[in-house]
């Protein structure tokens, strides 16, 4: 995706990119509410939201540590 020139192309394949990928939280919701007990349920519901929050607002600040440090390097466009 990173060498594509129309805009129109990048919003096809980013709306496939989430159809496929938005049903993964429900799913885990849906283990967890299988393999618990409902007094466990809690605790490991918890996790899940917990891991599905963090990642989303880790990954701008490990980017922009990544790019102060100076070990980020842009790739050559030709």
């Amino acid at each position: 995706m990173a060498n594509l020139t129309r805009w129109s192309v990048l919003l096809v394949l980013r709306m496939i990119l989430s159809a496929g990928a938005s049903g993964t939280v429900s799913v885990a919701y849906g283990v967890v509410a299988d393999i618990t007990t409902a007094g466990e349920r809690g605790s490991f519901i918890g996790t899940i939201f917990l891991f599905t929050t963090m990642a989303p607002s880790l990954g701008p600040v490990l980017g922009g540590a990544s790019i102060s440090t100076g070990t980020f390097t842009e790739p050559d466009r030709d």
